[in-house]
């Protein structure tokens, strides 16, 4: 039996499953079900209700290769910057003789 199949007959089940049943399925996945949950504040929901009102309201746009290749650019300069920091702590701790501190600039 496929996942989708035994999806349905888990939605099924649930319907009429009695009381007892229901809670003995809900502490088996509770865990998860709490690690799974979105929770949207009231703060969110009005900055998503925004951007759509800007969208629909004819609001600039960036496409999804855009945005990818903005993003693969931040992550680039960042890599970038992490390798010439640590570069720059070993060579200030190896040229001061230190042994058991770095110093970050």
């Amino acid at each position: 039996m496929n996942t989708a199949t035994i999806r349905q007959h888990l939605h099924n089940y649930l319907d009429i499953a009695d009381d007892k049943k229901i809670k003995v399925i809900y502490v088996m996945v509770e865990d998860e079900i709490k690690d799974t949950a979105t929770v949207y504040t009231e703060e969110l929901k009005a900055e998503l209700d925004r951007r759509v009102d800007y969208y629909l309201s004819g609001g600039a746009m960036v496409s999804a290769d855009e945005m990818s290749n903005r993003i693969q650019a931040i992550r680039k300069k960042h890599q970038t910057s992490a390798r010439v920091k640590r570069s720059v702590s070993c060579a200030f701790v190896l040229k001061g003789g230190l042994s058991d501190t770095a110093f970050s600039f």
